[in-house]
């Protein structure tokens, strides 16, 4: 390999290094601050698109993303607990939620929430299970005191979740022409892929691109490995690629964290 050949490599390894401590340090950031509230984590966090489920006080809180390029975090807060059925790989939650959905999620705000009766499923093993389960009993038997939501209240927050969006769509349709519409909440740019980094034998994107501001965007997308987009020979081939190279990446105007390295 050629000097310049090698500075680049150098170069490239360097900005990928940049860019997993950069992220590392905003999660160790935010979870810090939270461990200083009081705050017990079971799982997560949900920034590495692992289910977060923490307890803070008398309020047990589960993020989880959904599917979907510019899908949101749903948030669920418990407000009553039917039943907690801890089994082989898995701890079943069934009960009553306020529910939210949003981008980015760290705490469900009831006011900005509806109600909700559904059953979560959490992976184990968890961190401290034993805070948890000494927890969930308590709100098992405190259950028995709390009057279950009426369905109509439930069926209230559902509908207003469903037609104020809508609402808001149609108008937006009506006076924004579509095109325009659409630019309103993504915006695709040039970028860099720097490579890729191995973690637990996948491979996950790290790349960078500049917003508008002149600011610069480093990131590892572990949301979705290289492995999940291609098949095992184009794997291979990709991975033999020589980095950094152009690429076109995809980020939500509302939170450029959110973005997809278009690289296939």
């Amino acid at each position: 390999m050629s000097e310049t050949g090698k500075r680049k490599k150098r170069e490239a390894e360097e900005r990928a290094e940049r860019a997993r401590q950069e992220f590392s340090a905003r999660i160790e950031k935010r979870t810090a601050e939270e461990h200083e509230n009081g705050t017990i984590f079971f799982s997560g966090p949900i920034e590495t698109a692992r289910p977060e489920l923490k307890l803070r006080g008398d309020r047990l809180t589960f993020l989880r993303p959904e599917s979907g390029e510019y899908a949101n975090t749903q948030g669920y807060l418990l407000k009553r607990l039917e039943w907690a059925r801890w089994q082989e790989g898995r701890l079943k939650l069934h009960g009553e939620f306020y529910y939210q959905s949003s981008d980015p999620l760290y705490h469900v705000h009831e006011k900005d929430a509806r109600i909700i009766r559904t059953t979560l499923t959490v992976r184990r093993p968890l961190e401290n299970e034993a805070v948890l389960a000494e927890f969930l009993e308590k709100e098992r038997i405190r259950a028995a005191s709390i009057a279950p939501t009426p369905v109509w209240e439930m069926v209230s927050g559902m509908l207003k979740s469903f037609f104020l969006p809508v609402a808001a769509v149609c108008m937006a349709l009506y006076f924004v022409p579509g095109i325009l519409l659409r630019s309103l909440f993504q915006e695709e740019t040039g970028g860099t892929l720097e490579g890729f980094e191995r973690i637990g034998g996948m491979h996950y994107p790290v790349y960078s691109f500049s917003l508008p501001d002149g600011s610069v965007c480093r990131k590892m997308d572990m949301e979705v490995s290289l492995e999940d987009s291609a098949a095992q020979e184009e794997v291979e081939k990709i991975l033999r690629r020589k980095y950094p190279r152009k690429v076109k990446v995809r980020y939500s105007r509302r939170n450029p964290e959110k973005s997809r390295c278009i690289y296939l």
